[in-house]
């Protein structure tokens, strides 16, 4: 438990909150002035109980065999030594921040708890002096545990007015922050995946083969699927963050248990007529569910009622806002239904529809039914939408034929949007149309075949293929539609927060003219003016210019240039200086402090010793450089954040060896790789001729990408910092460690081998043993960091290395060659090559492809950050044929994107943005602002007035393609040397072009020489007396 960390700002963060609703609502805790909640000893099944949830939810960690007291201004709890001392980080921030004194009541293992139990009595009555003080517990729960005996035994015989205040700690934790919400998130990915990687993929496999499963094999594939899913779906999510909400619940048949508490029937063999799966799964805690009903050979009743179903999820989902009435969202799913033409389906309908979700898989208190008239949903809360209708009749099946009685049932895991939107699915990565969960097999048919929507069925073809992408292309674009409508009022919030820090916040801080000085008095200088020439004095960091007689000090950093020109025996130095008109100067701090002085441009020196001058403009340009380097490090140093220090791990040390760092660090003579250590708090890298040791905080780690050698010549680990820091007396945000996995280049010995030569292939063979085993290094490093050191803390469970995605990349140029660009699950990477590009989707405001139009070869990508102070970044030449693999990424990484077929000058887009936010809403949106409104008339017009050949020139084109059918040999080879000449002289220039006029005019004269010299020859007739002409050859 030492390993343990509590995340003290979450703690005092919800503590407070728990406050604040109990203050706001004192029924919803039954007028207590005390909360006593008991925490028996832990189990390893899977219990819901709500003192496990507070526990979660405050702690990060249940904490068994504790008794907790919240009285009104103070907050106990009794608990062992060990217990104690993890709690104790809590003290003072719970003061500070919450408000509240935390109080711990440490239990030595020789007392059985009595003594500290009085202690909570009495802090309950000196809160509460009447003589039966109302203090809320759980009264439904039961734990076990030898402190609970004891709490039992001394709270029993206390004169309390024991009430429920399940309902009050339901309402405190309803509502879900940020974190809560990436874990639903996550919890419904791994969930919605596993329907689709394992529970479809396996049933199509079973209907297309004809073979037999049973409903339990099933069952435990999807369990051992969720409980490792990175092994079993490849889904990068950590084994020991994840775990099933409940057993996978498999029916078969038809007619199914809809209840919360089915069972599956582990011998049953599988009916494939129709299929219902339901699935859950915990991230850190937190639920999610998802159940699909699949069909093979369905009939047109069961397609009808299935689609109604679809319908009413959909207007549940329209429903389900901040604000609604949880029995008016029941009964929206009633009206669709009998607004579907199935109101046999709205009476059918399960006594509930869904229920609050979160750390408690079912939180009773929100509950969709008719009887939670006055319960209102609000923004952030997480619910298991369950729609269940049974049992149903098919009328189109005769009395007592199989597939007569049957059941339909869909569920998702939804989260309640703010400002009237709709719930949001987040299990809807597992399709619920009707084209995705129905199949169709005819008879004699081996192929198996998918239910369109239409009802049709299509063989799994190209034109069944063409119709799938057309649907996800409308689907896609549908979505993009609601991610742009839902970004625009975003924006113009930022816009206008971006406005008022432009004009209120701190400008730009220059050099104060306070700190350039290089004499401190006239005594001083006195010791260097013994000779009346230009000199540069590095000591105080100044030139000393001869002016009248006098020479007068000039500080290194009033100087912009210094430049020697020789000139026979003289030389002249030329001395520019920084003026408030310069470019590049506008932060200079003397021209803001002394605007209405007169300031130097230049100088300009003669002198009769040449040396002399190259010397001291040589001292005066390395003293220059000099002083803007260390001054630049002393800035870049003043803004750094500063870092928590390194603390050594005590047990064994997980180290990474041989490798190499990026940027490199500072040191002498040869470079060396280097070891990666992980400590207790962050990574150390080192490196025994390294003066610089690079110390990389967990906590200062934004993203971690772990990059495999597949094809390239080194294996990565990538840190993209939160706050910058120094590596080599430059400031970075990003940090690579790699080990080269091939060498780079390659010794040729002048002889050539062949594909079969026994050295090649063992060296082959070398290089692909250690590319594998580097590989397997790098992942067994971070999977120890991530199970043996972040699980451990609860400020870094989020933390994982994430894995760019190759399937997606594309190649592009974001700074001078042309790279590999690879989007992962939070950011889009190139990290091969430096410099690095590293941008998190979260800070993406929108993506803008640019020179996307028919017959381009390449187009490009703008990414606009949604701070507009930074400058956009470009990735150009990314090759059209990788258009709709950006389009699909960029979409389901929920991001926004428009196309436009010009370049946009983004940075005078920015700024209009900064200056004039009003703009944006008043154009309707970044469509119409960026004029793209304007494009599609364009393009309307533009397909109104193509060309229509008439019928007398589509003749004439027809007896031109007829004559073209023969092609003279003799005369296509002049064509293409002309046209290579013509390319090959318009690169030339007028002298080139010149010279060798010249000397086609020698070669044209000595050939006119020769043949005046020759005799002259007979020319042969062609037979039949015809001029002999090019031979024609028929073109094919």
């Amino acid at each position: 438990m030492g390993d343990l960390t509590i995340d003290a700002e979450a703690f005092c963060r919800r503590l407070k909150s728990l406050y604040e609703t109990w203050e706001a609502n004192p029924d919803v805790f039954a007028g207590a002035s005390a909360l006593v909640i008991p925490a028996g000893a832990s189990s390893d099944e899977i219990r819901y109980l709500k003192s496990v949830s507070l526990h979660l939810w405050l702690f990060g960690y249940e904490i068994p065999e504790t008794v907790l007291l919240i009285c009104k201004e103070k907050v106990m709890m009794v608990a062992s030594n060990k217990k104690c001392k993890l709690l104790g980080t809590l003290v003072a921030p719970c003061k500070e921040k919450a408000g509240k004194e935390l109080v711990l009541l440490s239990k030595d293992k020789a007392e059985d708890g009595s003594e500290q139990m009085k202690a909570l009595l009495a802090a309950i009555k000196e809160q509460d002096t009447s003589d039966s003080p109302k203090v809320g517990t759980l009264l439904k729960e039961d734990p076990e545990g030898k402190m609970v005996q004891v709490y039992n035994s001394v709270f029993a015989a206390a004169a309390l007015d024991r009430q429920d205040c399940a309902a009050g700690l339901a309402e405190v934790m309803a509502v879900r922050d940020d974190a809560e919400q990436r874990h639903h998130r996550k919890a419904a990915l791994l969930c919605s995946q596993v329907m689709k990687s394992v529970v479809r993929e396996r049933v199509e496999g079973v209907v297309d083969q004809g073979r037999s499963i049973k409903h339990g094999k099933l069952a435990n594939e999807a369990s051992e699927a969720i409980q490792d899913p990175k092994a079993k779906i490849g889904l990068k999510l950590n084994k020991n963050s994840v775990d099933i909400a409940y057993d996978p619940v498999v029916q078969s048949g038809g007619q199914f248990d809809l209840k919360i508490s089915a069972q599956t029937d582990p011998n049953q063999v599988l009916d494939t007529s129709m299929i219902a799966v339901s699935l859950g799964a915990r991230y850190q805690s937190y639920c999610a569910t998802v159940s699909r009903t699949f069909f093979v050979n369905a009939t047109e009743e069961k397609e009808k009622k299935y689609k109604a179903l679809i319908d009413a999820h959909g207007k549940v989902l329209a429903a389900l806002t901040d604000g609604a009435d949880l029995a008016g969202v029941y009964a929206a799913a009633q009206d669709a239904l009998r607004a579907a033409g199935c109101p046999e389906m709205a009476d059918a309908l399960t006594k509930h529809i869904g229920f609050g979700t979160g750390i408690e898989f079912k939180d009773s208190r929100f509950m969709l039914s008719p009887k939670a008239a006055g319960t209102t949903a609000r923004a952030g809360m997480v619910f298991n939408v369950i729609l269940g209708c049974g049992p149903l009749e098919d009328s189109s099946v005769q009395e007592g034929g199989a597939g007569r009685t049957y059941s339909l049932l869909v569920a998702d895991t939804v989260l309640v949007k703010g400002e009237g939107k709709p719930a949001e699915a987040l299990t809807d990565f597992s399709k619920r149309d009707w084209g995705n969960v129905a199949y169709k097999i005819e008879e004699g048919q081996e192929e198996m075949e998918v239910e369109s929507d239409d009802g049709d069925g299509a063989a799994i073809g190209k034109d069944n293929l063409r119709d799938r992408g057309q649907n996800e292309n409308l689907q896609m674009q549908a979505r993009q539609k609601d991610i742009v409508e839902r970004k625009n009022q975003e924006t113009m919030e930022r816009l206008l927060a971006a406005k008022k820090e432009l004009e209120t916040g701190p400008q730009k801080q220059a050099r104060s003219s306070k700190t350039i000085q290089a004499f401190k008095s006239l005594a001083d200088l006195v010791p260097v003016m013994h000779q009346m020439v230009v000199q540069c004095d590095a000591r105080h960091e100044c030139l000393l210019l001869p002016i009248y007689g006098v020479l007068v000090p000039f500080h290194i950093m009033t100087v912009r240039s210094i430049n020697f020109s020789q000139d026979l025996e003289h030389a002249q130095i030329r001395v520019i200086f920084n003026t408030p008109a310069a470019h590049g100067t506008e932060g200079y701090d003397a021209a803001v402090r002394f605007k209405s002085h007169v300031f130097v441009k230049e100088m300009n020196f003669r002198s009769g010793d040449p040396k002399h001058a190259a010397r001291v403009v040589q001292e005066a340009k390395q003293l220059l450089r000099h002083v803007r380097a260390r001054d630049k490090e002393r800035l870049e140093k003043s803004t750094l954040v500063s870092q928590e220090k390194l603390v050594p791990m005590k047990g064994k040390i997980y180290r990474l060896t041989d490798c190499w760092i990026r940027p490199t660090t500072a040191g002498r003579g040869r470079k060396v790789p280097g070891v990666l250590e992980a400590h207790t708090n962050g990574f150390r890298y080192s490196s025994p001729r390294s003066e610089e040791v690079v110390d990389i905080m967990y906590r200062n780690i934004q993203h971690c990408f772990l990059q495999e050698s597949e094809g390239e010549h080194i294996t990565l680990l990538h840190f993209h910092l939160a706050n910058p820091i120094m590596v080599n007396k430059k400031k970075t945000s990003d940090v690579q460690v790699y080990v080269e996995v091939m060498d780079v280049v390659q010794t040729l010995d002048g002889g050539r081998r062949n594909a079969y030569d026994p050295d090649e292939i063992e060296e082959e063979q070398r290089e692909r043993e250690k590319r594998n085993m580097t590989n397997r290094q790098f992942r067994a490093f971070c999977k120890k960091v991530m199970e043996d050191i972040w699980d451990k803390d609860a400020r870094l469970r989020d933390k994982e290395f994430d894995k760019p995605y190759r399937d997606l990349g594309f190649h592009g140029i974001h700074a001078k060659s042309n790279v590999l660009m690879l989007p992962s699950a939070h950011c889009l990477v190139e990290l091969q090559e430096m410099p690095f590009f590293v941008c998190p989707l979260d800070d993406i405001e929108l993506v803008s492809l640019e020179r996307v139009e028919f017959g381009s070869k390449s187009f490009d990508m703008v990414i606009v950050f949604k701070d507009f102070t930074k400058p956009a970044k470009a990735v150009s030449s990314i090759p059209t044929t990788r258009l709709d693999t950006v389009r699909l990424w960029l979409t389901q990484s929920d991001t926004a994107f428009y196309e436009h077929r010009k370049n946009i000058k983004w940075s005078e887009v920015l700024k209009a943005l900064i200056k004039d936010p009003e703009t944006l809403i008043e154009c309707g949106g970044w469509k119409g602002f960026l004029g793209m409104e304007d494009e599609e008339d364009e393009e309307e017009e533009e397909e109104e007035s193509d060309f229509e050949p008439t019928d007398s020139e589509e003749e004439e084109s027809s007896e031109e393609e007829d004559s073209d059918d023969y092609v003279d040999s003799a005369d296509e080879e002049p064509d293409s040397e002309e046209e290579a000449d013509s390319d090959e002289e318009a690169g030339k220039t007028w002298d080139e072009l010149e010279r060798e006029a010249k000397r086609q005019d020698r070669e044209r004269d000595a050939i006119d020489g020769e043949e005046e010299r020759a005799p002259p020859k007979k020319k042969k007739r062609p037979p039949g007396g015809g001029s002999a002409g090019p031979s024609k050859k028929v073109k094919r």
